[in-house]
């Protein structure tokens, strides 16, 4: 049983689901393409780790073969 004591902290809400932390530095003019990027976008608006997120999911899916963007693998 834990100790009412325990130095333990937990975070609120849901448990994440193995994420992997990402800390980057970008410089001015792109966090500014970024945020010109955001503001264009439908109601509700990304947040700036959606944003990056949603992007990066673009450009490796445009690096790859049409394979890779419908999800299969097997060629068919």
């Amino acid at each position: 049983m834990p100790s009412i004591f325990s130095t333990e902290k937990r975070g609120r809400g849901r448990p994440r689901t193995n994420p992997v932390a990402q800390h980057f530095t970008m410089s001015r003019e792109l966090s500014a393409a970024l945020d010109a990027w955001i503001a264009a976008q439908p109601d509700p608006k990304p947040s700036r780790p959606e944003a990056i997120r949603h992007l990066m999911e673009i450009g490796l899916q445009a690096t790859q073969g049409p394979e890779a963007q419908d999800g299969r693998s097997d060629g068919a």
